[in-house]
């Protein structure tokens, strides 16, 4: 999908760029959680959490790491 748009979301409606940026933290997120659903909604909860903070980690040392800002 976004290889057909270029290699970025800049040639997009601002309203589908936002949704499939959120769909991506989302999906992983809900999934951890409706697979942790038997252990209990506060767990099932932490799980999906859990999971978007790790991948808000992941994106912003990432991004880090791109702009040239990481460890030397």
């Amino acid at each position: 999908m976004i290889e057909q748009a270029g290699g970025d979301l800049s040639g997009w409606p601002v309203a589908r760029a936002v949704a499939v940026v959120a769909a991506a933290f989302a999906v992983p997120a809900l999934l951890s959680a409706w697979l942790a659903r038997r252990e209990g909604i506060p767990l099932a909860l932490l799980w999906g959490l859990v999971c978007a903070a790790a991948q808000l980690a992941l994106v912003v040392g990432a991004g880090f790491l791109l702009l040239g800002l990481g460890p030397s």
